[in-house]
């Protein structure tokens, strides 16, 4: 009897042991998203090793029925995408390069059909607190050094409307991470989302808030601002409903004035600072159907809409399954030439368009397939309740109309892990037989 005690606990110590590794592995790959891409992805394939070792180790984390709805529900179809674009590309040799970036898309999906509903939700804790902190840190080390630098070069600690100027935001802005803006702003905007599951309190909650709010004018991503705003009126909208239906039409009235003021102070402010500028000026810039434009003073450049007007003058000349796996850039950048693009050309520019980038490579099926892991997925957020996760996908499907965010590295193991373990939940949550099932196959 004795034996067999020390047995059973050594057994439940080297599997708690592990279990928390594991979790921790999540954690860290999470955390690193914001601060370093390849450590990030060193994390995530470890948590997929250590996964695979908890399927061999502990049989009541197997799940013996493969579950195809949810499988179509994930990034998985993004991956069928591109192994059919190789049949067909011009570009051989580089198509396997576009596989191997793209592997997140049918490895997490698969691993994580295995798993349990319990277990889904602890790593989805996991991956939710590193985010949340790895884009604080990642946030502070930008503003620490974007701040140090400003008041070094102003020589005391005077702040003027050239703190967000050109050389302060954007791209300046996260240059020393190498962090892209707008992937970092998704990130950001996904913390504050569910940040409910992190902090309880709620001084606490709006002290991030604000921090968070002060690093995205930093920055300086419009369409981050355009997500930001999004939530921000949700939360406005439900907040407010929650007073009026409590009838604290005071306190009601207390906090409208005061977002009222703080709204029309930070404007005024903003609107003459480089923030406003690009918000304004630029704008116009981007939909201009003319080829080239005057992007400032100093420089010209091929507009964003006159760019998806040449990309769509390619997928008209093969609408039904595009170029191939491999053939985006190149022939944009053939397009862009006849188009008398030079700039575009030079610089190597994809589609900046998800859904006409897909197009190009894979033409309307592609189109369909992402289109359909949006409405799909809405639809399955909304069904659960899951308004969270429906801000987040609202929030991808804008990015996806100015960025290629399926395409970086930035966004597929983002999307791979995220995506893949909010379906998965939300289909266990649906389906509550099945899940009784499964539990008692495994």
């Amino acid at each position: 009897m004795k034996i067999k005690f020390l047995s059973d606990f050594k057994t439940a110590t080297r599997t708690s042991f592990w279990q928390r590794f594991f979790e921790g592995s999540f954690l860290l790959f999470s955390f690193f998203l914001p601060l370093h891409t390849g450590v990030s992805n060193i994390f995530l394939i470890t948590s997929l090793l250590l996964a695979v070792i908890f399927l061999k180790q502990e049989p009541h984390f197997r799940v013996l029925t493969i579950k195809k709805r949810m499988l179509l529900y994930s990034v998985f179809p993004f991956f069928l995408l591109h192994l059919m674009g190789i049949f067909y590309t011009s570009h051989p040799d580089d198509s396997f390069r576009y596989i191997e970036k793209t592997l997140s898309f049918i490895l997490v999906p698969i691993v994580f059909l295995f798993f349990r509903r319990e277990q889904l939700t602890i790593v989805l804790g996991s991956i939710l607190r590193g985010l949340f902190f790895g884009s604080f840190v990642s946030m502070l080390i930008l503003l620490t050094y974007n701040l140090y630098h400003y008041f070094l070069d102003q020589g005391g600690f005077t702040i003027g409307k050239d703190l967000f100027d050109y050389y302060h935001t954007y791209q300046y802005f996260t240059k020393p991470l190498d962090q892209h803006p707008t992937y970092l702003g998704v990130y950001c905007l996904t913390s504050l989302i569910f940040m409910n599951r992190i902090i309880n309190r709620t001084r606490i909650k709006i002290i991030f808030v604000a921090f968070f709010f002060l690093c995205f004018l930093f920055l300086n991503s419009r369409i981050i601002f355009f997500g930001m705003f999004l939530i921000g009126v949700l939360f406005i909208c439900k907040s407010a409903y929650k007073l009026f239906a409590t009838r604290k039409y005071s306190l009601l009235f207390i906090y409208s004035l005061g977002l009222g003021i703080f709204l029309f102070t930070t404007l005024q402010y903003v609107s003459g600072t480089y923030i406003g500028y690009r918000i304004k000026n630029i704008y116009k810039f981007e939909i201009s159907t003319e080829n080239e434009e005057e992007f400032n003073s100093k420089a010209k450049a091929n507009p964003r809409m006159a760019r998806w007007i040449s990309a769509l003058e390619l997928v008209k000349e093969r609408p039904i399954f595009g170029y191939g796996v491999a053939d985006e850039y190149p022939n944009l950048k053939k397009q862009f030439e006849r188009d008398k693009m030079h700039i575009a050309s030079k610089m190597g520019y994809n589609a900046h368009n998800q859904f006409i980038g897909y197009a190009v490579r894979f033409g309307v099926v592609g189109v369909f397939f992402l289109c359909f892991f949006f409405l799909s997925n809405v639809q399955l957020a909304l069904a659960n309740g899951n308004y969270r996760y429906a801000s987040l996908l609202l929030i991808i499907f804008c990015v996806c109309i100015v960025e290629n965010f399926f395409d970086r590295n930035y966004g597929i193991t983002f999307s791979a892990v995220f995506f893949t373990i909010f379906s998965y939940l939300g289909w266990y949550h649906l389906n509550p037989q099945e899940v009784k099932v499964l539990n008692q196959n495994s």
